[in-house]
């Protein structure tokens, strides 16, 4: 009886190794090998989120260019964090200085707002506080200023309490009923900045009954409209001839929680086409420890052109134009003509009118800040400024239906995007064969239940990326040829 069950369990174990030997030649294989194993290719599982081109960074000017590629090769920074965030401050050094002109009717302010959507950990606070360095100085300058020119009974109470509103350009933490009244009383030109932008989203302005009406704030201010603000219990303001830039960088989770609750406002006014929205790849995991230098010329360069900038006086009732060249004229009509044909029926756009249709006009003002920046006398914007305008005004647009597709994807379908980045990871670490059980004990934690495990993997299988195969009872989980070629590249 015993050598009739030692006989076999040596049967099953050869039967067993010779199936998994044949499993692991599978995995194995060369990808062209197996390409007619599959009926077809597999299908992106989101329209919208195969946007993975890097950031055009060739096409900074260079005294941004090189202060993003010095800070990025020590903080480790995904490259294009760190340029929107750039391109953010620079837009707000600027913004005072012109209007930027498309044609003689139409002319609009410069600035911009810049959104960055990140994971916790991504250093944020450490990329906002290197970048605005210029802006902080300034303020310091601004209060002191103000200071020496007042006596301490004009600034203080009896209690040395502040009675008066110091001046500002630099907002973090601050309701847009404070930030309107603040810039209606002091400096006309500000930086709305958050590198965690739960302070903004979360705050008691963006929720409620206020939610709406800072909306609208926000979105007059992004084309420099005059608007008031009155409020029953708290001093009312009015604001015209000012400038506001926004640069606010997020955790997902907290974008997530605010757009819950107010997608459809956010949507309906228009409030988040507004911004230039970036979505980098994570570099967490791949930064190890580099040294930070003594000395960082190009960042030093950057916040002296930003501080000079600030420093320039200028009168917003009567704002100078800055117009484009007959060919960068030209350049940004043929631009304006293929986003909106792109809004057509099956267009690429048909679905992102919203973001589409403000596309070249942040081109013009991308480009405006570039020839604007570190020189200020400029007389117009040039060929070149245009074509690097619209090169990363387009960038940010197809960057931009990620957040869009997002929003309006099934959680089903998100848990099926995240289970596809984790295969990929698993199977460019190890060639051995991937179980499902696997997934439940080692995969994301977000899929780490039966019921939203199977319903991704079923997901995963109805758009050809994966599907499941039994050697001896047991499940596992092959994948695409060219999934596996894409993971070897």
């Amino acid at each position: 009886t015993n050598q009739k069950n030692l006989f076999k369990l040596k049967y099953k174990y050869i039967f067993i190794m010779t199936n998994l030997s044949e499993l692991n030649k599978v995995h194995k294989s060369p990808p062209e090998s197996l390409a007619d194993k599959w009926l077809s290719e597999p299908e992106p599982i989101i329209q919208g989120l195969q946007h993975n081109t890097e950031f055009p960074i060739e096409c900074l000017p260079e005294i941004i260019r090189e202060c993003v590629v010095e800070t990025c090769s020590y903080t480790q920074v995904p490259i294009a964090f760190a340029s929107s965030t750039a391109l953010g401050v620079a837009a707000a050094s600027v913004q005072h200085l012109a209007n930027v002109a498309r044609d003689d009717q139409t002319v609009g302010p410069i600035s911009l707002y810049v959104l960055n959507i990140l994971r916790s950990g991504e250093r944020k606070s450490t990329i906002h506080k290197l970048f605005q360095k210029g802006f902080r100085d300034r303020q310091a300058e601004l209060i002191k200023n103000f200071k020496d020119s007042s006596s301490d009974s004009n600034i203080n109470d009896s209690s040395g309490q502040p009675q008066i509103r110091l001046p500002r350009i630099l907002f973090e933490d601050v309701t847009m009923q404070a930030l309107s009244l603040d810039i209606c009383l002091g400096e006309k030109c500000a930086l709305l900045s958050s590198s965690e932008g739960g302070t903004i989203f979360g705050g008691i302005g963006m929720k409620g009954e206020n939610l709406m009406g800072a909306l609208a704030f926000l979105n007059k201010a992004w084309d420099a409209e005059s608007q008031a603000m009155t409020r029953k219990q708290t001093q009312s303001s009015y604001i015209d001839h000012y400038r506001l830039s926004s640069l606010i960088s997020s955790q997902k989770k907290s974008l997530d929680e605010w757009l819950s609750k107010s997608v459809g406002l956010a949507e309906g006014m228009g409030f988040l086409a507004r911004f230039l929205i970036c979505i980098p790849r994570s570099q967490i995991g791949h930064r190890l420890y580099i040294k930070a230098p003594s000395y960082t010329p190009c960042l030093d360069k950057f916040s002296n052109s930003s501080l000079d900038s600030l420093r320039i006086k200028t009168d917003l009732t009567k704002p100078r134009i800055l117009r484009l060249s007959e060919n960068a004229h030209e350049i940004w009509v043929e631009y304006f003509d293929k986003i909106e044909r792109s809004q057509a029926k099956d267009g690429k756009y048909e679905n992102h009118t919203a973001a589409a249709s403000k596309s070249a006009e942040q081109a013009a003002r991308i480009a405006a800040v570039f020839t604007l920046f570190g020189n200020h006398q400029a007389e117009r914007v040039e060929t070149v400024e245009m074509e690097r305008g619209i090169r990363i005004a387009e960038w940010f647009l197809d960057e931009s239906m990620k957040l869009s597709t997002t929003i309006n994807t099934p959680k089903s379908y998100q848990d099926a995007e995240k289970l596809l980045a984790w295969l990929k990871i698993r199977q460019k670490n190890s060639n051995q064969p991937i179980t499902p059980g696997e997934v439940l004990q080692q995969g994301p934690n977000s899929l780490r239940g039966k019921n939203r495990r199977d319903e991704a993997l079923e997901i995963l299988s109805d758009k050809g990326w994966a599907r499941l195969i039994k050697s001896d009872s047991k499940s596992y989980i092959e994948l695409h040829p060219n999934f596996m070629k894409e993971t070897s590249d």
